[in-house]
Formats: C-alpha cells, sequence, structure tokens
C-alpha cells in the first residue's frame, strides 16, 4: 500500500454515519466526539459514504483519529514492524518505523544477525564472549 501511493484523506462526519462504514477501525469504549475525523487511505470518504457498507472498504484504513501526519501513503516510505500486541479483545496495536528510523533499524538487524551467525561457528569462551557482545548490539538498538 504504501508503494501505491494512495492519498490519506479527513473529514468530519456524523458519529452514526461514520459508525456504519464497512471495515472502519475504532477503539471500543472509546468515547468520539460528534461529529467525528474519519481518517481514509485511498479512498475519499464522500466515496465511502456513498456506500458505507460495501465490502470492498474492509482492504484499506478507515478510522476514527485525531490526527494525521501525511498527505501520501508513499511519504511513509520504508516500513518495519517492530511489535504487534494486543490491547483488548478485538483490538490490536502495531509499533512501527518509517523512513529513516526503518533503514536504520534493518541496518542494525542486519549486523546483529551476521553476530549472531558468526558466533554460531565458535565455542566455549569465544561464544560467551561473541554472545554478550551481540546482548549489547541487541541492547542498545531497542
Amino acid at each position: 500500500m504504501i508503494e501505491k501511493d494512495l492519498k490519506v484523506y479527513s473529514k468530519e462526519v456524523a458519529l452514526a454515519k461514520a459508525r456504519t462504514i464497512a471495515g472502519l477501525r475504532a477503539t471500543f469504549g472509546d468515547a468520539y466526539p460528534d461529529p467525528v475525523r474519519v481518517v481514509v487511505v485511498g479512498p475519499t470518504p464522500d466515496q465511502i459514504l456513498a456506500d458505507p457498507q460495501n465490502e470492498k472498504w474492509k482492504d484499506y484504513s478507515i478510522e476514527l483519529c485525531g490526527g494525521t501526519h501525511i498527505s501520501s501513503t508513499k511519504q511513509l516510505g520504508l516500513f518495519v514492524l517492530l511489535e504487534e500486541s494486543s490491547l483488548a479483545k478485538g483490538v490490536r496495536r502495531i509499533i512501527a518505523l518509517t523512513g529513516n528510523e526503518a533503514m536504520l533499524a534493518q541496518h542494525t538487524a542486519r549486523d546483529i544477525e551476521a553476530r549472531v551467525i558468526a558466533a554460531s561457528q565458535l565455542q566455549g569462551l569465544e561464544l560467551e564472549a561473541a554472545l554478550k557482545a551481540v546482548s549489547r548490539v541487541s541492547a542498545h538498538a531497542v
């Protein structure tokens, strides 16, 4: 989706209407204002609101959100997923890096992988020292 250079749109919509959108992502239990800001990656909010139950909307990011920081997916550049976890039933959170930070994370990961591969050829005290060095690099990477 990043490479498709999809536009990012936002529009204030009546909360009841927004909740009818197929594939809408909202955090249950959160209080949203009425009207609520709907942020859409790909199609325009008007396209979605013209046919809110269309199942194809599930293929796009459509969220109730307080802020957006990009105008197209291409601005993200490289994307590296760091963590995925559960916040509550049916609610997942991801932590990711984009752009230059993602590139640095990839370089660090390759460095750590090379060190682990090299350490796998060692034994005894040399192996212990190499693993400690990898642990130090890994700890600083996080």
